[in-house]
């Protein structure tokens, strides 16, 4: 599949440069978002000025996005990426209006290396009006050393208003049931969660 390589070659990377001004838009999408993987490939291959120049161009892209759902998709192409740099891009666009934005630029933080990352994406969780863009952060930090984010899951696990939310806290809560403090908050759900559901499946986790 193109943009799957683990060693991308320049052929690979001229098709998608080329897909990305297809007459299709789906192809376009598919086109960026492969050309995202293929810049993360080349980063970690060493082919580090291919890797900048791939970038370059998916960060052009999203400046020239015309519409919000043209941000959102060269958001998660970014995202792919992993590259530091694109992290301004992301803090700008967690401050837009439309839902779909923030959560294609909170699914963007996953994969990248930065002190300020993690920070970023439990503030989020924690304060976002959007539940799918809470979502979106559950699962950029499922991508990262879930024990970081102990304090964001404890808070979200208890007091988030939508039990999806809560489930999604929960399940990474489970993943991590040797760290001190989790089988207690574990049982404190299946004990007093509003959701009858949310509350079965703590306690299953508890079996």
């Amino acid at each position: 599949v193109l943009g799957l390589s683990e060693a991308p070659s320049d052929d690979t990377a001229q098709a998608l440069q080329a897909a990305m001004h297809d007459a299709d838009p789906g192809v376009r999408g598919t086109a960026a978002l492969a050309l995202g993987n293929v810049a993360s490939a080349a980063r970690q291959a060493g082919q580090l000025g291919a890797a900048e120049t791939q970038v370059d161009q998916l960060i052009d892209l999203y400046q020239a996005a015309k519409t919000d759902g043209e941000r959102a998709d060269a958001l998660e192409a970014l995202g792919n990426t992993g590259d530091p740099r694109i992290l301004p891009i992301i803090q700008g666009a967690l401050a837009s209006q439309d839902v779909e934005v923030r959560v294609s630029a909170t699914r963007a933080l996953r994969f990248i290396v930065a002190a300020s990352v993690d920070a970023l994406i439990a503030q989020v969780m924690q304060q976002d009006p959007a539940p799918t863009v809470r979502k979106a952060a559950l699962m950029a930090c499922s991508f990262r050393q879930l024990v970081a984010f102990f304090p964001a899951l404890q808070k979200t696990v208890q007091s988030d208003l939508v039990p999806d939310v809560r489930q999604d806290a929960l399940s990474l809560l489970a993943k991590m049931k040797d760290q001190p403090g989790v089988v207690q908050l574990i049982r404190t759900v299946a004990e007093r969660d509003p959701d009858p559901q949310l509350r079965k499946n703590a306690s299953d986790l508890l079996r």
